[in-house]
């Protein structure tokens, strides 16, 4: 399997005459700059040495990554999840302010005009805090105000 007629030599020298030349490498063609403390600095093309992103050996720092290749195709959707338990209840809110109040409503139909006869009598008596009607009530005349007439009197008006 080793066969010594087969050898691969790559560009590589010190650090300071790669910068200095800057070596256009071509692409995927490597090249690797020994640098003054010993460890490596290797490169890919294509591109000019200084322009190039670099990759450090012995004990050094990566550098930046090389330009992103194009973006591969979409994966295909994944099937979909079950669904989760619901939620709890939330608390009632509190009760809205009250609107104005509606505008009046129209007025009704005039009734049909009625007759009231000649002897009609209307009666009150007073029960100690108000006026009350009493068919059976004798007759007093006084006033128009049943207000202004003694207690236990009866008033009446005659139409």
């Amino acid at each position: 399997m080793n066969d010594p007629d087969y050898r691969f030599l790559l560009k590589y020298g010190p650090s300071e005459e790669w910068e200095s030349k800057n070596t256009e490498l071509l692409h995927g063609e490597p090249g690797i700059a020994v640098n003054p403390d010993d460890s490596y600095t290797v490169k890919f093309g294509p591109g000019h040495w200084n322009d190039l992103p670099s990759f450090i050996e012995g004990g050094g720092v990566a550098g930046p990554p090389g330009p992103e290749g194009p973006q591969g195709p979409a994966g295909a959707t994944g099937a979909t999840g079950a669904t989760g338990p619901a939620g709890a209840t939330g608390a009632t809110g509190a009760t809205g302010a009250q609107g104005p109040p509606g505008a009046d409503g129209a007025d009704g139909a005039d009734g049909e005009d009625g007759t009231v006869p000649t002897n009609a009598m209307l009666a009150f008596k007073w029960n100690g805090s108000t006026y009350v009607a009493s068919v059976n009530a004798g007759h007093y005349v006084g006033p128009n105000d049943p207000g202004s007439v003694p207690d236990g009197s009866i008033w009446d008006q005659t139409p």
